[in-house]
């Protein structure tokens, strides 16, 4: 609990636990340019993430934790309870992207409880 030097008492809420849904829905989409053919997959999460979680899963998405040669050219956006994995090349399987970003959604819930 916080005191402020006003008297009024701040509460702050426990930290958010996000996870990829069970049923894992995962949309599709293939994408054919000129050069190779790319995909994007949507992810289903259990609730929609705070300002906070969603920065910090960039930072982690962006970082070299989690990426590597494969998916140096992919773009993430997270949106309601959703996010978007975008421009994946054809030679990853949706198996690798989803561990990934389990991998990433787990690294920004452990960094949101040291947060808080």
């Amino acid at each position: 609990m916080n005191i402020p030097k006003d008297g009024s008492l701040r509460f702050f809420s426990a930290p958010e636990h996000i996870q990829l849904k069970q049923n894992f829905s995962g949309k599709t989409l293939i994408v054919k340019n000129y050069i190779s053919s790319l995909y994007q997959i949507t992810f289903q999460l259990t609730t929609s993430p705070s300002r906070i979680w969603k920065e910090l899963f960039m930072e982690l998405w962006n970082s070299d934790i989690i990426r590597n040669a494969a998916v140096l050219e992919t773009v993430a956006w997270i949106f309601n309870n959703q996010i978007l994995i975008n421009k994946v090349n054809v030679e990853l399987s949706e198996d690798k992207i989803k561990t990934l970003v389990s991998s990433a959604i787990e690294q920004t819930n452990v960094q949101i409880k040291i947060r808080f």
